[in-house]
């Protein structure tokens, strides 16, 4: 019992090195070079018990998901450039072009309303 204690000791200042850092479980016990349900436990302990350099690690950690930028920005202004629209207007006009026939049928049609509903 003593030695899971002192080896949970002995991680926990990695463990909040890496977290405040923005590393993921499995990249922070791969440092550690043990299981990632071992360093999850030790979250889960330290969370339990509220430990308040634990909950600085978190901030810091968050401040640096804030300040970075997202994947998804990164592509969306990659495909702008590549296209010259957005993801969401080259989406609609997708979905426009793949439902021609369907859409002309209801506009052809005397009751528009009828045609909208027969539709699947």
């Amino acid at each position: 019992m003593l030695n899971v204690i002192r080896e949970r000791q002995e991680r926990r200042p990695i463990i909040l090195e890496g977290t405040s850092q923005g590393l993921k479980h499995s990249e922070i016990a791969t440092q550690l070079g043990v299981n990632r349900r071992v360093i999850l436990n030790d979250l889960r302990f330290m969370r339990k018990n509220g430990d308040p350099e634990l909950k600085e690690a978190q901030e810091a950690q968050e401040q640096i998901r804030v300040n970075k930028p997202s994947v998804a920005s990164i592509n969306s202004e990659r495909f702008l450039n590549m296209t010259g629209m957005t993801f969401q207007e080259k989406s609609f006009r997708n979905m426009i072009d793949f439902n021609k026939h369907v859409l002309m049928k209801i506009l052809n049609s005397k009751n528009q309303n009828a045609a909208i509903r027969r539709t699947s």
